[in-house]
């Protein structure tokens, strides 16, 4: 888990979804950690280092677990 500052809620439209700059950073230092020793790889399979990760593998390392 990333951070259990807040319980979280559901705001229907994506345009109307925020994160603080707090949330950022706990994304950030979770992709420093967990990317080289769990050996995340991008959509070709190509392993990656923290500062190659983008958004679609945070979505996919890091925000689709959590809202499991």
């Amino acid at each position: 888990m990333i951070s259990n500052e807040r319980p979280c809620c559901e705001i229907e439209r994506a345009e109307q979804r925020g994160i603080t700059i707090n949330q950022l950073r706990a994304v950030h230092r979770h992709v420093e950690r967990r990317c080289v020793v769990e050996c995340w790889r991008d959509h070709e399979g190509r392993l990656l280092t923290p500062e190659e990760v983008k958004l679609y593998d945070c979505a996919r390392y890091v925000i689709k677990p959590e809202m499991a």
